[in-house]
């Protein structure tokens, strides 16, 4: 224990209100693994090669025109190029969702987007004569349907896997491919002709030739429409960035719940200058039932992730977390980055869709440490966090190696001044470190800044 803390000068900062209630992470993945996947379309927050985008807790799915990619993680991607098909399929949402995406990524509000829709498919239409893709599915697996109309040979469907260290066929007919960041694979297809008591199963397996995939079909009355549906599952071993990781929940009084934590879904597919391989902060919303999402905002610059979260009456959402600069900033009390890591506090609005406030929190010296950041809201609209920080070198600093004297903020102390820190030796093991226990107060949801 002395030998871990010698060189520890850690303090904590910011009385909360409350202890938090752990929330256990399968709790918080079990919220996503009902949901559907959401597509949106992309309107500058990846790749230009991406038509439409789908984040997931376990892939990251882009649809291109010659087909999609899977982000998995440990930055790994496998990419699904048909051969042979059209060079400008028209693509085309489905299944128009409620839920909205909205993106606040840097410090240029013009950059901002806002209310992107959402829906429950997407289909590239003619992407051969005759034969429709879509794609659908939810948090854990993806579908894909080939869609052959009558009289239209499906021994033309064709695609390439890319980026897989190893693909090969198991025993059951299934699709395996290894990757640096997990396993993907591609379920032995179904396939059908007709609908309900209608349905028929047609006999069909996958054929591999080196990295190209087709399909053997068996016998099928060429006069109908044929489905071949193939299932794409992910299973990490890696636990790596590939999609959402949510660290905080909470749940408002009409039930509908929110979700915060880091997104790797705009590493996508990985080439855009702006969409370096980090993490983004995120907060979404899910109905009281369970059953859609309502909202879902990306926030950051650098490398941003939200690990506390609250709720107040109005439906608005408050997130903390640690950040690296360049955030969005609005109504800031500290607009400029400390450095080596600060702490970060944003105000949603009840819609998702603009930020109230956002502020950094924090000085030269490292903030967050295992700690990064305990938040809490009162009756009146109050914030309240806490943390740790790390200042340089100084055995007694002000609080986060700033001066702050600000009416819109006031400390534990009776006069509006600096709190300041001091440190034992480290010698005196757990109790080697004094704590200076502070507050401070935002103004009210109805005050103007």
């Amino acid at each position: 224990m002395l030998s871990g803390m010698r060189n520890l000068r850690t303090v904590a900062f910011v009385l909360c209100l409350a202890s938090p209630r752990a929330i256990p992470g399968a709790a918080i993945h079990a919220h996503f693994g009902r949901l559907p996947v959401h597509f949106e379309a992309n309107r500058g927050q990846t790749d230009p090669e991406v038509r439409y985008l789908a984040r997931t807790t376990a892939f990251t799915l882009g649809i291109t025109r010659s087909g999609a990619s899977v982000a998995l993680g440990a930055g790994s991607q496998v990419r699904m190029k048909l051969e042979g098909s059209a060079r400008h399929p028209v693509i085309e949402p489905l299944g128009k969702l409620p839920g909205v995406s909205n993106y606040f990524l840097g410090p240029d509000p013009s950059r901002w987007l806002r209310n992107i829709p959402q829906y429950s498919a997407v289909k590239l239409n003619r992407i051969y004569k005759g034969i429709d893709l879509v794609f659908y599915g939810n948090a854990r697996q993806l579908e894909y349907d080939f869609m052959v109309a009558p009289g239209i040979d499906p021994s033309v469907i064709r695609f390439q896997l890319e980026g897989a260290s190893c693909i090969a066929l198991d025993p059951g007919g299934d699709l395996i491919l290894n990757t640096p960041g997990g396993e993907l694979r591609h379920k032995r297809p179904i396939a059908y002709q007709g609908s309900g008591n209608r349905r028929i199963s047609v006999e069909v397996r996958f054929r591999l030739r080196g990295r190209s995939v087709s399909f053997d079909v068996g016998r099928y009355n060429p006069r109908e429409p044929l489905i071949i549906d193939p299932t794409l599952a992910y299973a990490s071993y890696l636990g790596g960035s590939g999609g959402d990781y949510g660290h905080a929940i909470a749940v408002d009084s009409t039930g509908a719940a929110y979700i915060a934590g880091e997104t790797y879904s705009l590493n996508f597919p990985g080439r855009s200058p702006d969409n370096e391989a980090i993490g983004r902060a995120f907060v979404t919303k899910i109905n009281a039932a369970g059953t859609a999402i309502v909202y879902s905002t990306v926030f950051g610059g650098a490398r941003t992730d939200a690990y506390s979260l609250g709720v107040d009456a109005e439906g608005a959402a408050y997130f903390s977390g640690l950040t690296f600069g360049g955030i969005p900033l609005r109504n800031s009390f500290q607009p400029q980055y400390g450095g080596n890591g600060d702490l970060f506090v944003a105000k949603l609005n009840p819609a998702g869709s603009d930020l109230v406030y956002s502020t950094y929190v924090g000085g030269s010296g490292i903030e967050g440490g295992q700690n990064r950041g305990t938040l809490r809201i009162d009756s009146t609209g109050a914030v309240y966090v806490a943390g740790q920080t790390r200042p340089p070198t100084s055995r007694s600093a002000t609080l986060f190696n700033r001066t702050y004297v600000d009416p819109r903020m006031q400390w534990c102390s009776s006069s509006i001044r600096p709190e300041k820190i001091s440190y034992f030796p480290p010698t005196l093991a757990a109790a080697a470190m004094r704590f200076s226990l502070c507050r401070w107060r935002w103004m009210r949801p109805t005050d103007q800044w």
